[in-house]
């Protein structure tokens, strides 16, 4: 009866590890940025690149364009923003 007990904790363990590592790995380069804002407040989030650290890159401007999320928020707002992690190009 034990064993049958750690057997199937540790089975419902293997599959929630599998199931958390899969999910993670499909969004690797992406985060969601929220926002816990009071009502009648809004925000604009604008991503700007930079090289790590210890590293230089010379990027033309229409490859280091700033994005912004969230811009319309007179029309609609959003309180959450996938914003994509870019690595960028070194010449």
């Amino acid at each position: 009866m034990k064993s049958a007990v750690l057997g199937l904790t540790f089975t419902g363990c293997m599959i929630l590890l599998v199931g958390c590592t899969a999910t993670a790995s499909d969004k690797s380069n992406t985060f969601t940025f929220t926002a816990d804002l009071p009502k009648n407040f809004a925000y604009v989030a604008t991503v700007s690149y930079v090289p790590a650290k210890g590293q230089t890159c010379d990027l033309a401007k229409r490859d280091n364009l700033n994005p912004q999320f969230n811009r319309e928020w007179r029309k609609e707002y959003k309180p959450d923003s996938q914003i994509e992690i870019r690595r960028a190009r070194i010449s």
